[in-house]
């Protein structure tokens, strides 16, 4: 971070290789540890053209309010390529037992087993926007808020059905494409058990909602009302009260987020095959919960300072979790060439994880 300062950003692409080589050359299975081969320079490009999108996304409203709808409608159509972009350099870049791995999505497969839930989304933003043109032009403020309304319940519906898609077409798409040397994996992932799961992280959300509801109601009559008590927080009173109820919305917040993570992943992983080999992962939602919630906590006390030893942390975790049965074979493999890092840093950019 420091180097990245002094040098304004530019030693951030080696601080990437850095750290995964780090990360990776301390991540050991069956006796062997993985390494990291990435160019940074590679990297740098990606970033500059990283940091042109995300501007025009941050600033580009000053100009024009079209300048951001356009940018979010260019990442959408572009993802499939970020994905494949991003994927193909993280996997030729990783090797084990001096063997890399490697990505064999075309950007032709990426855009077929993407092309629908893209397209769902382009038409449910495009709605949205019509929507949100509509509150704009709005003469009253009972007419606004029926516009509004019939946005978010449009979001939500959406989101039932896109979300479970987008994920399961990505998920397909990356563990099926996922190659060791000439050796390919597979995972036999189906639509419905990630429809199941995302209708249950919903219920996991509503009843998170109401209890954190319940409980902030309850503070807030305890204390003469959340108005009095925001008062005084301010007047430099009664901050232990608000400090709990930020942290009961934290807790509640990220309960539904873990339950999400933790089911999809445990069912992904423990789809994977490669060749005899089982790969399993087994997280608990509770356990999972409490390293999200105690990593923010301490991210935000620490002012930031303590977030690698979070992710480490978090990473020694889900690695715990994962096992890999039956009998490694002799692998074989090829040299991959060199590989743009274009969309792992776009992708970064605007915080998508494109890891697993």
């Amino acid at each position: 971070m420091l180097l990245s300062l002094l040098t304004l950003g530019i030693w951030s692409a080696w601080a990437t290789v850095r750290n995964r080589r780090y990360i990776y050359g301390n991540t050991e299975l069956a006796g062997n540890r993985f390494d990291f081969h990435g160019n940074p320079w590679a990297i740098l490009r990606g970033r500059v053209l990283a940091v042109a999108f995300f501007l025009a996304y941050v600033i580009g409203g000053d100009f024009s309010v079209f300048v951001p709808a356009v940018t979010i409608v260019l990442l959408v159509i572009l993802f499939p390529w970020m994905l494949a972009s991003a994927m193909r350099f993280r996997l030729s870049n990783t090797s084990w037992r001096n063997l890399r791995f490697d990505f064999a999505a075309s950007f032709r497969n990426s855009y077929a087993q993407l092309g629908l839930p893209l397209l769902l989304v382009l038409l449910t933003l495009t709605w949205f926007i019509v929507l949100k043109i509509q509150v704009e032009g709005s003469q009253t403020y009972i007419e606004s808020l029926k516009w509004n309304g019939m946005a978010i319940l449009l979001l939500l519906l959406a989101s039932f059905f896109l979300v479970p898609l987008a994920i399961h077409r990505i998920r397909a798409l990356t563990f099926n494409a996922l190659r060791y040397g000439r050796h390919m994996f597979s995972a036999n992932l189906r639509l419905t058990r990630f429809l199941g799961l995302y209708a249950l992280t919903s219920l996991v959300f509503i009843a998170s909602m109401v209890v954190m509801i319940a409980i902030i109601f309850f503070l807030g009559k305890m204390t003469g009302g959340l108005d009095a008590a925001l008062i005084e927080t301010v007047q430099g009173k009664r901050v232990g009260t608000m400090i709990i109820i930020y942290l009961v919305v934290i807790l509640c917040y990220l309960l539904p987020l873990a339950f999400w993570n933790v089911s999809t992943a445990n069912y992904t992983f423990s789809a994977v095959e490669l060749e005899g080999l089982k790969v399993s992962m087994e997280m608990d939602v509770w356990e999972y919960w409490w390293y999200l919630w105690t990593n923010a906590v301490v991210a935000a006390v620490s002012l930031g300072l303590a977030i690698p030893w979070t992710r480490i942390r978090m990473l020694r975790y889900k690695l715990s979790c994962l096992t890999v049965k039956g009998e490694f074979q002799v692998y074989h493999g090829h040299t991959t060439g060199r590989q743009a890092a274009a969309g792992d840093e776009i992708g970064d950019a605007f915080d998508i994880d494109f890891g697993f």
